[in-house]
């Protein structure tokens, strides 16, 4: 150990080292880029939450409410059962304020309704009214049965009409 030497501190060459209390001059670079990074990966997270999370939460709910209120016509799991409801969903979409006018619009210029009465649950048209002959009425009868939504057209009873100029009738419609 005798040929050990010891420089002392005053000598030692530390021009390449850095000193734990000397400030680095690109540390306010770096502070500066991770805050914009911050910022731009806030504004990105925004964007993503406001065009794709929301309008979706929005769709989702819209859809759960109207599965609560049209569920009866999709049993859970059982696909023939929804299909079929679907089916008839479909076949029963005539509402009777649209048949009548429909029906309405088939009347011919010597015949004149007096009367109607629209039933839900049989899902039936009666009407009552009075035509100038047979002909006109059988005629009135052949387009009414032309209207798509139409099930049947029954005429039970004809009969002179109550002013004696023509025939009076009841017609019962009966809709899909």
């Amino acid at each position: 150990m005798e040929n050990i030497s010891f420089i002392p501190n005053t000598q030692k060459n530390s021009e390449g080292y850095v000193s734990i209390k000397e400030e680095r001059p690109y540390r306010g670079y770096i502070i500066g880029f991770l805050l914009i990074l911050i910022m731009y990966i806030g504004a990105l997270g925004f964007v993503y939450w406001y065009f794709i999370i929301q309008p979706t939460n929005t769709l989702n709910e819209s859809i759960a409410s109207l599965n609560a209120k049209n569920s009866i016509y999709y049993p859970k799991d059982d696909l023939q059962q929804t299909l079929y409801n679907l089916d008839s969903i479909i076949s029963e979409a005539y509402d009777p304020v649209t048949m009548i006018k429909v029906i309405e619009a088939t009347y011919g210029p010597n015949f004149k309704v007096t009367s109607w009465t629209y039933n839900k649950q049989k899902k039936n048209i009666v009407f009552s009214a009075t035509a100038n002959s047979f002909e006109d009425v059988n005629e009135q009868i052949t387009k009414m049965k032309a209207v798509q939504g139409v099930v049947d057209v029954s005429y039970p009873d004809l009969k002179k009409s109550p002013d004696g100029n023509g025939v009076a009738i009841d017609i019962t419609i009966q809709l899909k």
